[in-house]
């Protein structure tokens, strides 16, 4: 297959599924998806992340020009067709030192297209290139010394296409056999609570994520009074749990439930209506806005369950 290089609703980037990563022409170095975003695209960091076997994570957004991305209180930003959002995954030779040598691993796309979302994986075949695993791919025999210096080898799993909506759909609560809504592929990450905190970016200014999209007219609809802006905690490997609050750790741990956990774990709240994740009827729903205090039962202490009736129509 040839891939041209467009960009837009018109290219193929909207349109095929490309065997190679380099096809996109997303980096100025084909060869490195940590750094050099081409079309404009945007870095960005999430205050508290998704964990993923130790590896580091590089986010990059790229939005066509022209077009911004909307405000959202509490779901991920609204972001226009035609976005492509790009997640690589980098195993650091030592876990203890992050910031050292690192092996790329695989390169995950979200493409905002006219009929949804779509999610392509992509694993490093070589140095040079990443192939397209759209049926997942098993990467054997890595190694990383650990935290206590201790040399690990491993299986590395890279997902295949289907298995993102696994995590990244939202799902209706049907009402009955002619109930023909179907699932909504959603992002998980970029929630304006998330983005909320600094970021140093590649000319050296450091800058609130959201306030430097906004005068930089990629993002629109943020509040006038900042301080209404939700904000997450700052959960990372430089965390000190132990001198931690119990406000402190209380706040942490939601936030960490909220991006490891609720995008299955969550109903009604600010979902469309008749909405919920996959596990929203489990009884356990950990939206870091849901007010812990009161609802205990939603975050699994003596935790509630659905009327029998409601879970078995959810999952016919």
């Amino acid at each position: 297959m040839q891939c041209n290089h467009e960009w837009g609703e018109l290219g193929r980037l909207m349109t095929e599924v490309c065997p190679k990563l380099s096809d996109y022409n997303l980096f100025t170095d084909a060869s490195d998806p940590t750094a050099g975003p081409t079309r404009g695209g945007v870095p960005y960091d999430l205050s508290t992340a998704l964990f993923s076997d130790y590896t580091s994570k590089y986010r990059f957004v790229f939005v066509p020009e022209g077009k911004t991305v909307g405000y959202n209180p509490s779901e991920a930003l609204d972001f226009p067709v035609g976005t492509v959002i790009t997640k690589t995954f980098a195993l650091p030779e030592n876990t203890a030192m992050p910031d050292g040598a690192e092996l790329v691993i695989e390169t995950r796309l979200l493409i905002h297209r006219v009929d949804g979302w779509m999610a392509l994986p992509y694993y490093w075949s070589s140095e040079s290139e990443a192939t397209l695993a759209i049926a997942g791919k098993r990467l054997t025999d890595l190694t990383t010394i650990n935290n206590q210096g201790q040399t690990l080898t491993f299986d590395y799993a890279v997902p295949k296409a289907a298995d993102c909506n696994s995590c990244h759909s939202i799902v209706p609560d049907l009402a009955g056999p002619d109930d023909q809504r179907e699932q909504i592929f959603l992002p998980i990450g970029p929630k304006a609570r998330y983005l909320n905190k600094d970021f140093s970016y590649p000319d050296g200014t450091v800058y609130n994520q959201l306030q430097y999209w906004s005068e930089g007219e990629l993002l629109t609809g943020l509040p006038a009074d900042f301080n209404s802006v939700e904000q997450a905690p700052v959960f990372n490997d430089e965390t000190h749990i132990p001198s931690l609050s119990d406000a402190e750790l209380n706040d942490k741990a939601r936030a960490y439930l909220d991006i490891n956990c609720a995008h299955c774990h969550r109903a009604d709240l600010t979902l469309p209506a008749d909405y919920a994740g996959p596990a929203g009827s489990s009884g356990v729903q950990l939206e870091y806005n849901r007010v812990y205090a009161d609802s205990p039962g939603k975050f699994g202490v003596c935790k509630d369950r659905w009327p029998a009736a409601k879970r078995a129509i959810r999952t016919t």
